[in-house]
C-alpha cells in the first residue's frame, strides 16, 4: 500500500552510510538472484527440472534450489553479489555443502588461487549490477536523499531486470523511465 511505501521511504531516508551500503547490497543480491533464475529455467536445466527462489529473503544457507520431475529437491545453491573473496571463502565454511554461484569478478579471483571448487560465474559482474542500480537511479535524476519510495524503485529494477533479450544498459535504462513515471 501507498502508506507502506511512504513509511520504508521515510526509514531509508534515515540510514546512515552503513545501512545504505546494506540496502544496496541487498538490491544486487536481489538482481542477481532473480537473473540466475531466470537464465536456469530459460532452458539451462534438463526438461522437467526447475530453479525456484527461496520463499523467504532471510533462508539461511541457500537462495534457489533445483527441483526434479518428482518435486524433490536436487540442489541448492547460494547467490553471492559480491568482489570479495573473502565473503565467498566465509561462505563456503559456513555451508561447505551448498555450492555457490557468483559475480564473474570474484570467481576469476578464486579461480587464479585455485580455490573456485564450490563456486561458478553466474555470467555476470558485479560492477553490472552496481551499474544497473545507479543508471536506474541516475535516468530520472533521482538524488540519494530517498525521496522516492524505494520499495518501488527496487520493484521496478528487479521487474526491468528480468525482461528477455535486453542488454543491461537497456534494462536500466528501461527501469529509469518506469521509475520516471
Amino acid at each position: 500500500s501507498q502508506s507502506q511505501l511512504m513509511s520504508f521511504a521515510d526509514k531509508v531516508k534515515g540510514f546512515d552510510e552503513e545501512q545504505l551500503n546494506g540496502f544496496i547490497s541487498n538490491l544486487k543480491g536481489k538482481l542477481l538472484e532473480l537473473r540466475y533464475t531466470d537464465y536456469l529455467n530459460s532452458g539451462e536445466l534438463p526438461v522437467g527440472y526447475t530453479a525456484e527462489l527461496a520463499e523467504s529473503v532471510t533462508q539461511p544457507g541457500w537462495d534457489i534450489q533445483i527441483l526434479g520431475p518428482d518435486n524433490e529437491i536436487v540442489n541448492q545453491i547460494q547467490l553471492k553479489a559480491t568482489n570479495s573473496v573473502d565473503y565467498i571463502k566465509g561462505a563456503l565454511e559456513k555451508y561447505p555443502e551448498i555450492d555457490i554461484v557468483s559475480t564473474d569478478e570474484v570467481y576469476s579471483q578464486l579461480s587464479l588461487m585455485g580455490a573456485a571448487e564450490q563456486v561458478q560465474a553466474s555470467g555476470i559482474t558485479d560492477s553490472e549490477l552496481v551499474g544497473a542500480i545507479e543508471a536506474a537511479v541516475d535516468d530520472v535524476d533521482i538524488d540519494l536523499d530517498f525521496d522516492l519510495p524505494l520499495l518501488s524503485l527496487a520493484i521496478i529494477a528487479f521487474t526491468s531486470y528480468r525482461i528477455e533479450n535486453l542488454n543491461i544498459y537497456q534494462k536500466a535504462h528501461y527501469a529509469g523511465k518506469r521509475a520516471g513515471k
